[in-house]
């Protein structure tokens, strides 16, 4: 990978780079990347590295019933173990927000992805849960992670123990509580570090046709790459609750809910807190095939 000042150079270009549009009204040009509303003009050079220089994560795993969670996963996806991954990150100081601050709840399953080219082990994302609605436009259409809004408090820790919870419309849908919170001893923390130093983050691109025909314009998998920078590790025990909202509550999220309150939660406990500088590599996004 890429050294750290090259990175941040590329960060800083990112924000100083004019916008382009060309004479002919089309928005597929080689080497510029337009979002809507497109016709305001694009950005020469592609997507770039994202700097977040301060990213707090608390991260739970835990199994589950490996056929529930099967059926979620779209072709060319296999499971790699029956177990859920479910991360709270309070991001801070976010370079192409303008140093803008926004919280996440992302739930992630381990795969593998075995295609036709392409054939690689790591993170699927089922869904992401963001309170910024800048973050999320981008993140769905020009990678594919499927982020939806809603509420994600800020860490609420009171001596050893952390709370934080996801809520939308007045109504809580999932709670975590980390307890026992400790200093990861130096082993466990040098293995926490290699192991999340580089993350092969997918997801799942779908754009729906218009119309009341059904089907999709655009529907493939997607690769976003993350790295970390790990300045701190600590060690905690957790426990994830779900709570599935009634259909008037919540109705553009209910099916979603619904279906990861229904994957029993077992063996969890096992909890960490990462203090890490975060880049998400849009210069190395791309469709898997």
């Amino acid at each position: 990978m890429e050294t750290e000042e090259l990175l941040e150079k590329k960060s800083a270009t990112e924000l100083q780079r004019p916008r382009t549009v060309p004479n002919s009204g089309s928005y597929n040009h080689a080497g510029t990347v337009f979002q809507m509303p497109a016709h305001f003009g694009g950005v020469e050079g592609g997507l770039a590295p994202l700097v977040y220089r301060d990213t707090l994560t608390a991260a739970t795993m835990y199994e589950t019933d490996g056929e529930q969670l099967a059926r979620l996963l779209p072709k060319n996806f296999t499971l790699l173990r029956n177990e859920i991954m479910v991360a709270s990150m309070m991001n801070r100081g976010v370079e192409w927000m303008g140093g803008e601050p926004y919280n996440i709840l992302a739930v992630n399953v381990p795969v593998r992805f075995e295609g036709e080219r392409d054939n690689l082990e790591g993170w699927y994302n089922l869904v992401t849960w963001e309170n910024n609605p800048i973050p999320i436009l981008p993140g769905r259409e020009s990678a594919g992670i499927p982020k939806i809004p809603g509420h994600i408090e800020d860490f609420r820790f009171d001596g050893n123990e952390m709370r934080t919870w996801a809520h939308l419309s007045g109504h809580t849908f999932c709670e975590l509580h980390f307890t026992d919170i400790a200093d990861a001893d130096p082993q466990t923390e040098a293995a926490v570090k290699e192991e999340f130093t580089e993350m092969d983050w997918m997801g799942w691109r779908h754009i729906p046709s218009l119309g009341n025909q059904g089907g999709a314009d655009l529907s493939h998998a997607t690769l976003f790459p993350q790295e970390f920078e790990c300045r701190s590790v600590r060690i905690a025990r957790a426990e994830v609750q779900w709570f599935a909202p009634q259909p008037w509550k919540l109705p553009t999220q209910v099916h979603i809910i619904s279906q990861l309150a229904a994957l029993p939660v077992r063996g969890a406990g096992k909890a960490l807190l990462l203090d890490a500088r975060n880049v998400l590599r849009g210069d190395l996004t791309k469709v898997l095939y």
